[in-house]
């Protein structure tokens, strides 16, 4: 698997493990101290700074709930597109409901 590591580019693979830390709802800190790591070290490896090794990417898809597999491409993470609005101006005096069901539509 080291070989296959080596040609996955290490951004796009920091990419997929910060997306899957934080979809998980853990810090770097509850990641590295997992590792048994410093902090510091695996933000260096979301940063793509340091590559991960086998051993470290076996231990965090265990931590991630993911199978080794989802690891091994090289394509860039996944963006959940999530749509973000601005309040309307308030001299149209909409109310919360009324925003709401606007949204919802």
């Amino acid at each position: 698997m080291e070989q296959i590591l080596q040609k996955i580019d290490p951004r796009i693979l920091g990419e997929k493990l910060k997306s899957a830390r934080t979809d998980r709802g853990l810090t770097q800190n509850d990641a590295a101290n997992h590792l048994g790591v410093a902090r510091t070290t695996l933000v260096a490896i979301e940063k793509g700074d340091r590559r991960v090794t086998a051993k470290e990417l076996a231990m965090l898809a265990s931590l991630y709930g993911r199978p080794l597999s989802d690891w091994l491409s090289d394509k860039p993470a996944s963006v959940p597109l999530v749509p973000q609005f601005r309040m309307p101006p308030r001299e149209l005096h909409l109310e919360e409901s009324e925003i709401r069901d606007a949204v919802s539509m």
